[in-house]
């Protein structure tokens, strides 16, 4: 990869990070969630399937060898994401921590989707 190339991925990379904390600070003085948020799972048996996600994408990225760790890191993180929306939509819908969840998703895809358009070298070298 190109150094140049890398250079300008991680200046995008700097950037958007900074583009989705501060819409995070607006979402959240907008619906008003005021407190931290710490992740903690509402049963054993949520902890244990993301645990088995966590699993079987480990083991996909090291024996099958699934492509790029860019692309496969992120469709690892949009499921897990997904599971979590659910349940706190689901089990915490008065804390609005799912709304959170769903701004991260919809950020993480606009992310994917810019790189996949101004960076599509990146998804598909290994290097």
């Amino acid at each position: 990869m190109p150094s140049n190339l890398s250079n300008e991925f991680l200046l995008f990379s700097f950037f958007f990070i900074l583009f989705a904390l501060l819409v995070e600070y607006v979402m959240k003085r907008k619906v008003g969630i005021k407190k931290g948020f710490k992740y903690e799972p509402y049963s054993a048996l949520q902890k244990r399937v993301e645990y088995g996600i966590l699993a079987v994408y480990i083991a996909l990225v090291i024996f099958a060898g699934i492509g790029s760790f860019f692309l496969s890191f992120g469709i690892f993180i949009t499921i897990i994401t997904i599971l979590r929306t659910i349940i706190e939509w689901k089990f915490a819908r008065s804390e609005k921590n799912h709304l959170l969840f769903s701004l991260h998703l919809g950020l993480l895809a606009f992310y994917y989707l810019s790189v996949y358009l101004l960076f599509p070298n990146i998804l598909y070298n290994n290097e």
